[in-house]
């Protein structure tokens, strides 16, 4: 699936088992009306300590203007923050990412995220059962966001 096949599949009006089985939101950075990036965050009641993130995205606009603007620099961490906020709302501590893209893989890992290759029925797989039986995901807990 690609970038944009991320957002069509969570969407109003798709895939609505998925949706029927989690809490779906979209938590996006908007600043003077101008969109920088989002990510998805989901929960499912069966599993009320674990949330999901999925397509954490910036604005190309961001790659292109980094260099001019300090605030399109980090969106990644802003985005986190909010996911930390949104996970402290819903009284949540732990966080799985399934299946990210390559250069997902090097943030998450830079926030400390561990990085799980396993086909056993692991907590954090039967979390992700009704999105994707995927072997490979990241797994991190609130208090990597602490010092953000």
């Amino acid at each position: 699936m690609d970038v944009r096949g991320i957002d069509a599949y969570l969407l109003p009006g798709s895939h609505q088992y998925i949706k029927a089985k989690y809490n779906i939101k979209c938590i996006m950075v908007i600043r003077n009306n101008i969109y920088y990036g989002h990510v998805w965050y989901y929960t499912d009641s069966n599993y009320p300590n674990i949330c999901g993130i999925y397509g954490l995205k910036t604005s190309i606009v961001n790659v292109l203007a980094r260099n001019y603007s300090p605030f399109r620099r980090g969106i990644s961490n802003i985005l986190f923050k909010a996911i930390a906020k949104q996970m402290t709302i819903d009284n949540i501590q732990n966080i799985v990412v399934p299946w990210p893209l390559e250069v997902m893989s090097k943030i998450l890992k830079k926030y400390g995220f561990q990085e799980v290759n396993t086909n056993d029925d692991t907590f954090d797989r039967l979390f992700l059962n009704q999105l994707t039986q995927t072997s490979n995901y990241f797994t991190g807990n609130i208090d990597l966001f602490l010092n953000l």
